[in-house]
């Protein structure tokens, strides 16, 4: 570009200056009021370039940081649950026992630095090694931050989640027969297509979902336009029965 107008303004200096009644300046005189501002804001574009590129690269990196975070937080949980299951007998050990109280640390810490996904491999873990079903579970998952948790699809029959914060998190398809929900957070959470048969969960938890169309409900009922709409208004403290 300064090569550009440097040829120009050669030109113009060869071929004469125009008569507009203003001094005849020089080629320097030219250079300097051409030349060196159009030189500055390509410098300036250079600069932004730059600084947008090394911006990229910092972007890059801090999301490589993330998830190998995210992998070793998973790697390093499973590995102390299985010591916990198989050498610490976690499974037959006595309730409020330190083993439990060990698991159940490890569990909510975890929980907070995973993103939804992996929250839904250690949950899926949790359901599969036979921690958190029924009534009296193993593992309690009490005020576990399971917030935008990828379970869909999910068989997680009879599973406790008692007082879990699912807020936001996508359950859609999940099997959650006769699961244990009584004071879960379900705030905006998905569970369209879910099948709650059996399930305890009440009006007023339902209705802060953000998706429940063609859920199936406690009773066994599917869940329409007129019976989400009547959900929606309904939304009280007593449990659905249909």
């Amino acid at each position: 570009m300064v090569a550009v107008v440097t040829l120009a303004v050669t030109a113009v200096v060869r071929l004469g200056v125009v008569e507009s009644g203003f001094k005849a300046k020089t080629m320097w005189d030219w250079l300097d009021m051409l030349v060196v501002p159009i030189a500055g804001v390509w410098l300036a574009g250079l600069f932004a370039l730059a600084r947008a590129r090394a911006d990229k690269r910092s972007e890059e990196a801090r999301e490589l940081a993330e998830e190998r975070t995210q992998v070793e937080t998973l790697s390093a949980y499973l590995e102390g649950m299985q010591e916990l299951i198989t050498v610490e007998h976690l499974l037959s050990s006595t309730e409020n026992g330190p083993v439990k109280a060990v698991a159940r640390a490890r569990t909510l810490a975890a929980l907070r630095i995973l993103n939804g996904t992996r929250k839904g491999i250690l949950l899926r873990f949790l359901h599969e090694a036979g921690l958190v079903d029924g009534p009296a579970p193993r593992l309690e998952l009490t005020l576990a931050d399971l917030t935008d948790v990828d379970l869909v699809g999910a068989e997680l029959k009879h599973i406790n989640l008692e007082g879990a914060n699912l807020r936001r998190g996508d359950l859609n398809g999940a099997i959650l027969q006769g699961a244990h929900l009584q004071g879960a957070l379900l705030n905006d959470a998905d569970l369209g297509f879910a099948d709650l048969t059996d399930a305890t969960v009440d009006n007023a938890q339902l209705a802060t979902c953000r998706g429940l169309l063609e859920a199936r409900l406690p009773a066994g009922n599917r869940v329409d336009e007129e019976v989400w709409a009547a959900l929606l208004q309904a939304g009280t403290g007593s449990r659905v029965v249909g």
